[in-house]
């Protein structure tokens, strides 16, 4: 069953009698369990399309269904609960300066309104899978920048979400962390089930991905489904 459906979408931004056509008529599906990787070059649409589907924007045209949901119908009400079903990683981290790692993973939590007890159950747990249980009570001033992103994925897991959305995670990062943060990405993947949506310029690392989706000048290019997905150690770029 298709996680994320997308028909004949396009959004278009007005300023006077000028239109720019962020997204044109792009129509793709998405299984659940999947790593996909959205490929193009800056000003090709992959943040617009992100956007979208985080609901953050509404598609001027056309529908996009996530998990059964068509999010151009979707109430006001049921918005926080389509968001609380995703998680997203951004490249600049966004993490609350004035609160150290464990408090930033509880927060993604508290405004779910979890109970305590998970919290303090769940918390540690993540922060051991991203490899950041000595870190719990460092500051994000205190990181390097592998370690602030290891924390912006740990926030977004601690939800358990169905969908975790990735614009750009390893931009920022030199080459050895970049790497490591694709594998823990990819390892989330297998292990959790979750389907992985990451945003990118870079082609080197398409052969890890389950499909890849290449989009210029707001259109889908061309598609891709990878048989067989490489481990990201073997990638070079």
């Amino acid at each position: 069953m298709a996680l994320v459906e997308f028909h004949g979408v396009s959004r278009i931004y007005k300023s006077g009698v000028h239109e720019l056509r962020a997204l044109d008529n792009i129509s793709f599906t998405l299984d659940k369990g999947k790593f996909v990787v959205i490929l193009g070059q800056s000003g090709a649409g992959k943040s617009t399309l992100i956007r979208l589907l985080f609901r953050e924007e509404v598609a001027t045209s056309g529908k996009i269904n996530v998990n059964g949901r068509n999010l151009r119908k979707i109430k006001r009400r049921e918005l926080l609960k389509h968001r609380r079903s995703m998680g997203m990683v951004f490249q600049d981290y966004r993490l609350l300066p004035k609160k150290n790692v464990y408090d930033n993973v509880a927060y993604a939590m508290e405004v779910t309104e979890c109970k305590g007890k998970d919290i303090k159950k769940r918390v540690p747990e993540i922060l051991e899978v991203v490899g950041l249980s000595d870190k719990a009570h460092n500051f994000p001033s205190e990181l390097s920048g592998g370690e602030q992103q290891r924390v912006s994925i740990a926030r977004a897991l601690a939800k358990n979400p169905k969908l975790l959305l990735c614009d750009e995670p390893t931009g920022a990062l030199d080459y050895n962390t970049g790497k490591a943060i694709l594998k823990l990405l990819q390892d989330m993947c297998r292990e959790r089930g979750m389907t992985v949506i990451l945003i990118t310029h870079n082609s080197a690392i398409t052969p890890m991905a389950d499909r890849v989706i290449k989009m210029k000048n707001g259109k889908v290019g061309s598609m891709k489904l990878n048989e067989r997905p490489v481990p990201v150690e073997t990638i070079e770029w």
